[in-house]
């Protein structure tokens, strides 16, 4: 998985997409026509496009929950995953001394990095009372040591019950 910068114009996310070898997008209807663009430009067909949130008004297409096993009718087998060295995300650095740079997170540095975080906030919580800022802002997305580890910031702050 590689997330992508919601702001990015066609260009940077067709550099993304090719530099990272993607074979399909997962996006959001206001994204929908960048994303179409940029597919194009690196030849990934729009049957292998999928938006999530949102469905796309004219239908064309797939929605993420009809491509997802809920029924159990299909099974598939576990992926065997080496913590250590295999692949959890490809995220890109802003590029602001050059072309954005792939920066390849591994299962265990997302799990070190949600334990850094669980640390930090402490192993209970107390429930709000009243609308309290999080110890943590959701994303830190100008700070260099935290700018590669978005999906932990995102899922862990919004989860916490604080916002």
């Amino acid at each position: 998985m590689s997330p992508a910068n919601p702001g990015y114009t066609v260009d940077e996310l067709a550099f993304q997409l090719k530099d990272s070898g993607a074979k399909a997008l997962v996006t959001q209807v206001p994204q929908l026509e960048i994303a179409v663009q940029a597919c194009k430009k690196v030849g990934i067909p729009e049957d292998q496009i999928i938006v999530m949130g949102e469905r796309d008004t004219q239908g064309k297409f797939r929605h993420w929950t009809s491509i997802r096993n809920i029924s159990g009718a299909t099974r598939y087998r576990r992926a065997k995953v080496d913590p250590a060295n295999d692949l959890a995300f490809l995220v890109y650095s802003s590029g602001t001394t050059g072309k954005p740079k792939g920066v390849m997170l591994t299962h265990r540095n997302i799990v070190a990095n949600t334990l850094q975080i669980t640390a930090g906030e402490g192993p209970t919580r107390r429930p709000a009372r009243r609308r309290q800022c999080p110890r943590f802002p959701p994303v830190l997305p100008h700070l260099r040591s935290h700018r590669h580890s978005p999906p932990v910031f995102l899922s862990r702050s919004q989860d916490s019950g604080d916002v």
